[in-house]
């Protein structure tokens, strides 16, 4: 680098003696001697400032390093952003998540799909014990704490009017498009409960479901008392990821884990658990579900 810039002065001093003598030479034949050395000053002055910044023009180049918010800036800029398209649902299908066979009465389960910003969308159609009524609930629940951020819940007398699922989405088709859209629901449709191993990112995840009963000296029989869900990493079993704990059974029977659905957007996951609980008149029993949320990373 310093050879380069000793190289372009030699050469620009050289240029200046030579430009000198040329003008020196005019100036002689052409003025008198007062005038003369004014003139070829100036003139000669003008010649070498032009000369040097030609020079500096072809031979300098500015590079301006960027800076680490220039960087930063450039990866948000190319970062794949999700964008939600405004969507027109229809009525979800039913999804069977109870395994067993017997003489159960079973909330029908009807998802709908996820948000990006870890909402799920479903629909509850509670069995009908002794009312003769046609149950709809409708949730939007929060998956980071399973908080339920809307709902739409309705008991009709099936005795006069014939009320089903089709009957009330028509009547609420605009209310529930709105809510779903509001919370950015994208509908999946052919949603099957997963019942294996999880697989993300290159890796694997166990999950277990674990009960407690106890025995009622007055029924003489086993309440479950709690349920644990269990997540653990592969090869990683001390590590758990993910633990949670349902305490509030009451006169249920029987839990257990279906499975887990896990969203298209992204790696949310909404686990399936059920319940089977002593009905109304003892049996039939009754069978609900209860959605658990995860994200695993």
């Amino acid at each position: 680098m310093r050879d380069f810039f000793s190289s372009n002065k030699r050469k620009i001093l050289s240029n200046s003696f030579y430009i000198h003598k040329k003008i020196r030479n005019l100036v002689n034949k052409y003025t008198t001697n007062m005038r003369k050395k004014t003139l070829y000053i100036v003139i000669g002055t003008i010649l070498i400032l032009t000369s040097c910044n030609t020079r500096k023009n072809e031979s300098n180049e500015t590079i301006i390093p960027a800076t680490n918010s220039d960087t930063s800036q450039l990866k948000k800029k190319h970062q794949k952003t999700y964008v939600f398209t405004p969507q027109e649902y229809q009525i979800p299908e039913k999804v069977i998540y109870f395994p067993l066979e017997g003489p159960y009465l079973v909330d029908n389960f009807r998802p709908i799909g996820f948000s990006d910003k870890a909402m799920f969308a479903y629909i509850i159609e509670p069995a009908d014990e002794a009312c003769d009524c046609y149950h709809f609930k409708l949730y939007i629940q929060n998956l980071k704490n399973d908080h339920i951020e809307w709902k739409f819940e309705v008991q009709k007398e099936t005795d006069k009017v014939d009320y089903n699922i089709d009957s009330v989405w028509n009547v609420n088709d605009s209310l529930f498009s709105a809510k779903l859209n509001e919370y950015r629901i994208v509908q999946q449709k052919d949603i099957n409960i997963q019942k294996d191993a999880i697989e993300l990112n290159g890796k694997k995840y166990f999950y277990q479901f674990k009960k407690q009963t106890q025995f009622d000296s007055e029924y003489q029989i086993d309440w479950v008392k709690m349920g644990t869900l269990k997540i653990s990493e592969e090869n990683t079993p001390e590590k758990s990821e993910f633990i949670y704990k349902e305490t509030a059974y009451a006169y249920v029977l029987n839990a257990g884990l279906s499975g887990y659905i896990k969203s298209k957007i992204d790696n949310q996951l909404a686990f399936v658990l059920w319940h089977a609980r002593w009905g109304y008149e003892g049996t039939p029993y009754v069978v609900s579900f209860k959605i658990v949320g995860t994200k695993l990373d």
